[in-house]
């Protein structure tokens, strides 16, 4: 029988204290959190002072020439696909069952028809929205709504992916999001490991995400339309660019709230074996020993630390929040999924959390700290791996 409530039952069982990594000291979160230069920190992740400021800044134009393809392009992707199922469900069913599989052609349709469906009712709603608070004026109703929807769209994915392939979900230590602001830097192994931490912490303990995401991202739709609402960065990871797109992440982290969190990927991208290779090749020439310390790690790429400074140096009263999880290996591409390999898997995540308090002022110094962690994170999958 499909785990369509182990989200909600892994949630609930992840109130109990939570430990952290093999080899690092229990760390309570910061007794209170400190102040902006603004005054005290809202308690709403709809009501801090700076929260309209991080909010993305683009010409009308430029968003409508690029709507104007992407939504028609979504519609009909999308109409496609739903018309399609009418020969690919029978036609998969019946060669799943030749090869003794169980169902994957007609789950991986299911999963897309779903995503492809709930990103456009997603959208619907959130237009809806914007015209219900007056084309987005009553920006303080806008802003409690973009927040939910965004939480409900994430978990809606999240459970469905859940149901589609009979997945089950161990989660410890989501209550050590409460009472922040935090950065919560995430492992990165998945097309869909992204909208995780939001379905667990936006929807289940009521966070406000501030996201940093690739530059790409702006050609989907929903994330489009919700990256103008909310503060989103989308960076460019060109040479170049290095100094603005970091002024761009530093402003997310600029006024964050107590109940808010900044969510990124200090990897860059995606793990595999062969980018973690590419690195350490890369490495190996310049910087012999950080090129040893990348080959030592099994399940992260090494930590890039520009970003994580930028955050830091931006929002000094905020905690970290580390999250590692194992399970969605084998989901890096589209077509692993049809060769199931999410199918019947326990998803296991952890956080943990460090107190601004213990975070050094000294980037080097900082660095040696963020790289313990990350190492901390590569073991706890090694442990735990699916």
């Amino acid at each position: 029988m499909p785990h369509s409530d182990g989200l909600a039952r892994s949630e609930r069982a992840s109130t109990a204290a939570g430990a952290t990594p093999i080899g690092y000291p229990a760390r309570q979160p910061a007794a209170a959190p400190g102040r902006t230069a603004r005054g005290t920190l809202a308690s709403s992740p709809t009501q801090t002072a700076t929260f309209e400021d991080a909010i993305r800044r683009e010409p009308l134009i430029s968003k409508l020439a690029r709507r104007a393809i992407t939504i028609p392009g979504l519609i009909l992707v999308t109409a496609l696909w739903l018309v399609a199922g009418a020969a690919i469900v029978p036609m998969g069913v019946a060669i799943d069952v030749l090869r003794g599989k169980p169902q994957l052609i007609a789950r991986f349709w299911a999963i897309l028809a779903v995503v492809l469906v709930g990103q456009l009712l997603g959208m619907l709603v959130l237009y809806g929205a914007w015209l219900l608070c007056g084309f987005g004026l009553a920006s303080r109703a806008f802003a409690a709504w973009n927040h939910k929807i965004l939480g409900g769209w994430s978990r809606a994915n999240v459970s469905a992916l859940a149901w589609i392939y009979d997945m089950s979900f161990e989660i410890e230590g989501a209550h050590l999001a409460k009472h922040g602001p935090t950065l919560l830097l995430s492992r990165h192994s998945s097309i869909i490991d992204t909208i995780v931490p939001i379905a667990v912490l936006g929807w289940g303990q009521d966070i406000g995400f501030r996201i940093v995401l690739k530059h790409e991202l702006l050609y989907s739709p929903p994330v489009d339309s919700i990256g103008h609402c909310r503060p989103v960065a989308f960076v460019r990871r060109g040479a170049g660019t290095l100094a603005h797109e970091l002024e761009n992440i530093a402003k997310l982290a600029r006024g964050l709230g107590r109940n808010e969190t900044v969510l990124f990927f200090p990897e860059g991208t995606r793990f595999t074996p062969a980018k973690q290779a590419h690195i350490v090749a890369k490495l190996a020439g310049k910087h012999p020993e950080a090129a040893a310390a990348a080959a030592a790690l099994r399940h992260v790429l090494p930590f890039r630390p520009a970003g994580t400074h930028a955050l830091i140096d931006a929002a000094p009263h905020a905690d970290l929040l580390f999250c590692a999880h194992t399970g969605f290996e084998d989901s890096a591409q589209l077509e692993d999924f049809i060769r199931g390999g999410l199918y019947q898997k326990r998803i296991k995540i952890k956080y943990w959390r460090v107190a601004a308090s213990d975070i050094p002022a000294d980037h080097a110094a900082r660095e040696v700290l963020l790289n313990q962690h990350w190492t901390a994170m590569d073991n706890w999958v090694e442990a735990n791996r699916a």
